[in-house]
Protein backbone atom coordinates (compact mmCIF):
# COMPACT_ATOMS: atom_id res chain seq x y z
CA UNK A 1 0.00 0.00 0.00
CA UNK A 2 1.15 3.42 -0.85
CA UNK A 3 1.80 6.43 1.16
CA UNK A 4 -1.24 7.99 -0.80
CA UNK A 5 -3.74 5.28 0.54
CA UNK A 6 -2.87 5.19 3.80
CA UNK A 7 -4.10 7.01 5.96
CA UNK A 8 -3.37 8.27 9.82
CA UNK A 9 -7.15 6.81 10.85
CA UNK A 10 -8.53 3.61 9.40
CA UNK A 11 -7.73 2.00 6.25
CA UNK A 12 -8.94 2.11 2.70
CA UNK A 13 -10.93 -0.69 2.78
CA UNK A 14 -13.02 1.25 6.07
CA UNK A 15 -13.37 4.03 3.73
CA UNK A 16 -14.73 2.24 0.83
CA UNK A 17 -17.41 0.75 3.54
CA UNK A 18 -18.25 3.85 4.98
CA UNK A 19 -18.85 5.11 1.12
CA UNK A 20 -21.07 2.26 0.15
CA UNK A 21 -23.23 2.04 3.61
CA UNK A 22 -24.04 5.51 3.30
CA UNK A 23 -24.50 5.19 -0.75
CA UNK A 24 -27.11 2.21 -0.04
CA UNK A 25 -28.86 3.92 3.00
CA UNK A 26 -29.38 7.76 1.12
CA UNK A 27 -30.40 5.33 -2.08
CA UNK A 28 -32.61 3.54 -0.17
CA UNK A 29 -34.32 6.33 2.47
CA UNK A 30 -34.31 9.21 -0.31
CA UNK A 31 -36.35 6.50 -2.75
CA UNK A 32 -38.99 5.92 -0.13
CA UNK A 33 -40.96 9.18 -0.38
CA UNK A 34 -41.17 8.46 -3.89
CA UNK A 35 -42.71 4.75 -3.65
CA UNK A 36 -45.04 5.82 -1.62
CA UNK A 37 -46.39 8.92 -3.76
CA UNK A 38 -46.68 6.52 -6.65
CA UNK A 39 -48.25 3.79 -5.37
CA UNK A 40 -50.93 6.07 -3.99
CA UNK A 41 -51.22 7.56 -7.46
CA UNK A 42 -51.67 4.19 -9.24
CA UNK A 43 -53.36 2.93 -6.72
CA UNK A 44 -51.36 -0.16 -5.90
CA UNK A 45 -51.62 0.18 -2.16
CA UNK A 46 -53.62 2.33 0.46
CA UNK A 47 -51.26 4.24 3.07
CA UNK A 48 -52.31 5.72 6.28
CA UNK A 49 -51.65 8.60 7.27
CA UNK A 50 -48.62 7.79 9.64
CA UNK A 51 -46.99 6.10 7.37
CA UNK A 52 -47.07 9.01 4.40
CA UNK A 53 -45.58 11.37 7.22
CA UNK A 54 -42.58 8.71 8.33
CA UNK A 55 -41.62 8.06 4.61
CA UNK A 56 -41.86 11.48 4.13
CA UNK A 57 -39.16 11.94 7.07
CA UNK A 58 -36.74 10.11 5.51
CA UNK A 59 -34.37 12.44 4.64
CA UNK A 60 -34.39 13.75 7.84
CA UNK A 61 -33.66 10.44 9.16
CA UNK A 62 -30.70 10.34 6.25
CA UNK A 63 -28.77 12.65 8.53
CA UNK A 64 -29.09 10.85 11.41
CA UNK A 65 -28.54 7.65 9.77
CA UNK A 66 -25.05 9.28 8.01
CA UNK A 67 -24.08 10.25 11.58
CA UNK A 68 -24.20 7.22 13.28
CA UNK A 69 -22.48 5.44 9.84
CA UNK A 70 -19.18 8.14 10.27
CA UNK A 71 -19.21 7.41 13.58
CA UNK A 72 -18.76 3.93 13.43
CA UNK A 73 -15.90 3.88 10.20
CA UNK A 74 -14.60 7.27 11.37
CA UNK A 75 -11.88 6.79 14.35
CA UNK A 76 -10.74 10.51 14.16
CA UNK A 77 -14.96 11.28 14.76
CA UNK A 78 -14.88 8.91 17.62
CA UNK A 79 -12.07 9.85 19.07
CA UNK A 80 -13.26 13.43 18.85
CA UNK A 81 -16.41 12.72 20.34
CA UNK A 82 -14.68 10.78 23.15
CA UNK A 83 -12.33 13.71 24.34
CA UNK A 84 -15.36 16.50 23.96
CA UNK A 85 -16.93 14.09 26.68
CA UNK A 86 -14.13 13.88 28.44
CA UNK A 87 -14.33 9.72 28.30
CA UNK A 88 -10.84 9.31 26.40
CA UNK A 89 -7.92 11.71 25.70
CA UNK A 90 -7.07 11.99 21.78
CA UNK A 91 -3.78 12.68 22.11
CA UNK A 92 -1.51 9.95 24.26
CA UNK A 93 1.49 12.56 24.26
CA UNK A 94 1.57 16.30 24.50
CA UNK A 95 2.00 18.27 20.97
CA UNK A 96 3.54 21.37 20.82
CA UNK A 97 1.49 24.61 20.85
CA UNK A 98 1.97 27.19 18.68
CA UNK A 99 3.04 29.51 21.37
CA UNK A 100 5.82 27.02 22.28
CA UNK A 101 9.65 26.76 20.27
CA UNK A 102 12.01 23.73 20.84
CA UNK A 103 15.75 23.91 21.52
CA UNK A 104 18.45 21.62 21.85
CA UNK A 105 21.02 22.45 24.52
CA UNK A 106 24.85 21.54 24.64
CA UNK A 107 23.59 18.22 26.29
CA UNK A 108 21.30 17.51 23.62
CA UNK A 109 18.57 17.60 25.97
CA UNK A 110 15.51 19.62 25.04
CA UNK A 111 14.34 22.72 25.98
CA UNK A 112 10.93 24.19 25.65
CA UNK A 113 10.67 27.71 25.99
CA UNK A 114 7.06 29.69 25.92
CA UNK A 115 6.10 32.66 24.19
CA UNK A 116 4.71 35.38 26.62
Amino acid sequence: MTNLTKSKFGSQDDKLGMILAMSGTSIVLLASPAVVMLTIRWDITEWGDIEVAVTYAMPGFLSVVNTIIAFRFRKELRAQFYHILGIKSTHKKSEPSMFTRTTLTTRRQTTVHHLS
